[in-house]
């Protein structure tokens, strides 16, 4: 049912540029015409998030290494000399076993 809104929403943004067109407004003609994936994108943006992304997904799924400090360095954005001397012990560690 969700589809069926969000394609008649689709269409009502797109049928803006053509109505508008018609009475004679021709001012800004082209960002009327992207008004329906703009909304499209304001809409996904809003309706984002962590704890419905994973709700009902398998265990295997899941993200077990939330303590892992190798994990921790991997995924921030900036990795410095000191994160990686904390992380290279471990990751020697891990190699011996």
């Amino acid at each position: 049912m969700r589809c069926l809104w969000a394609s008649l929403l689709f269409g009502a943004a797109g049928a803006i540029s053509p109505a508008l067109q018609s009475v004679g407004v021709t001012q800004g003609y082209y960002l009327f015409s992207v008004a329906p994936y703009v909304l499209t994108l304001a809409l996904m943006i809003a309706s984002c998030s962590l704890e419905r992304s994973m709700r009902g997904a398998p265990d295997e799924l899941e993200d077990d290494r939330a303590d892992d400090p190798v994990a921790k360095v991997w995924r921030s954005p900036s990795v410095g000399p000191m994160e990686l001397q904390r992380v290279l012990p471990v990751l020697a560690a891990r190699r011996q076993t």
